[in-house]
């Protein structure tokens, strides 16, 4: 019973896509994650003001504790037929499109859904690093070019 699922997807016809698709977006998710996560470090490194880079910090770190469920449901109301982004194109007078139901978007909406959810948590590795860096190096290189 217990490998039952597995022997059905392993045997399958569409093996193929299913392997591509997992390896694909995983692999996508980590590069793209990996830029976002080091720039939201980087960003809130350089901020002076201890203040905003505490409250960006934590708005950014929100998503990761909620669900992926109550993450979908975002998405949805966003990008749906009677959501935000089809609200406002509407009251703009221009036509409105349904996202949601576009199997050509769905890639674009993996991804963008995966970093919102990911990289304020992942960026908090990279911050750490970066405040731990000597002080004394950033003026070394400044001096040196």
């Amino acid at each position: 019973m217990g490998f039952s699922n597995f022997r059905f997807i392993v045997t399958s016809s569409d093996f193929a896509i299913f392997m591509r698709n997992t390896l694909g977006y995983n692999l996508l998710f980590m590069s793209v994650g990996l830029v976002f996560s080091i720039g939201i470090a980087v960003g809130i490194n350089e901020l002076r003001q201890r203040f905003m880079a505490k409250f960006y910090h934590t708005v950014l770190f929100m998503p990761y504790f909620l669900s992926w469920i109550i993450v979908t449901y975002i998405v949805y109301a966003f990008i749906s037929s009677s959501g935000l982004i089809n609200k406002t194109l509407l009251s703009l007078g221009m036509p409105t499109v349904d996202i949601y139901a576009r199997t050509s978007a769905w890639p674009f909406i993996f991804l963008i859904s995966n970093i919102w959810h990911y990289a304020g948590n992942n960026s908090i590795i990279y911050l750490a690093t970066i405040t731990g860096f000597d002080q004394q190096l950033y003026e070394a290189g400044a001096i040196d070019g």
